[in-house]
């Protein structure tokens, strides 16, 4: 009887999670070249392992898997938004590349590529990952990360949370920026901090398209 009432009861959550999901019209570029363009599903987390795919009926989705793809575009009324599926560095010594690529919301491009993920402590000890901010009653961080078109995996740039956000930005911006040193230099000085990021990364991408070779 316990046996046939947990069914039940995950039968009750699997249709709820489907249900709860907001499909949008995208385009997923394939690893192997091809586009598919139709309603997708919005990403519920960086590591999701599957795209779903709503050609017909969004309770019947066709699942895609990730690791497919390289890209998903979502087109809203006013504009577009772009995840990556890139890996990262992990821990703070940002040596070892993880094992699984993630996807990344793009928020610039240019020489240097400016990503988020948002991420959600939701208990002592436990990480998970969420593309969602706003679930109440939990830690949220949202991690910034830089790559270069030359680079097999992004670097952490910044993390922002109600701890101390300039703490990653003022320790790792100006090792990634080495190469403009006046830049570097002041966000050593604190000249540019957290609230800057997305304008450092601005202005290094003018920087190295006046000064390329």
């Amino acid at each position: 009887m316990k046996r046939s009432i947990w069914l039940v009861v995950l039968i009750m959550l699997a249709s709820m999670a489907f249900s709860q999901r907001t499909y949008n019209k995208a385009a997923v570029y394939m690893n192997d070249g091809s586009v598919k363009t139709s309603k997708f599903a919005i990403l519920w987390g960086e590591t999701d392992k599957y795209l779903y795919c709503a050609d017909k009926d969004e309770r019947n989705p066709t699942k895609i898997p990730s690791d497919s793809a390289r890209k998903i575009v979502y087109f809203y009324e006013n504009e577009k938004v772009t995840y990556d599926r890139l890996k990262v560095y992990k821990g703070w010594a940002q040596k070892n590349i993880g094992k699984d690529a993630v996807w990344l919301n793009r928020l610039d491009s240019g020489v240097v590529r400016l990503y988020s993920i948002y991420t959600e402590l939701s208990a002592p000890g436990t990480m998970t990952n969420a593309m969602i901010t706003n679930w109440g009653g939990k830690a949220k961080f949202t991690d910034y990360y830089l790559i270069r078109d030359n680079e097999p995996a992004a670097k952490l740039y910044a993390t922002i949370s109600s701890l101390n956000n300039n703490q990653t930005f003022k320790a790792k911006a100006p090792l990634y920026f080495v190469d403009y040193p006046e830049l570097a230099e002041k966000i050593t000085n604190k000249e540019y901090t957290w609230k800057n990021l997305k304008e450092v990364v601005k202005i290094y991408n003018e920087w190295a398209k006046s000064n390329r070779k």
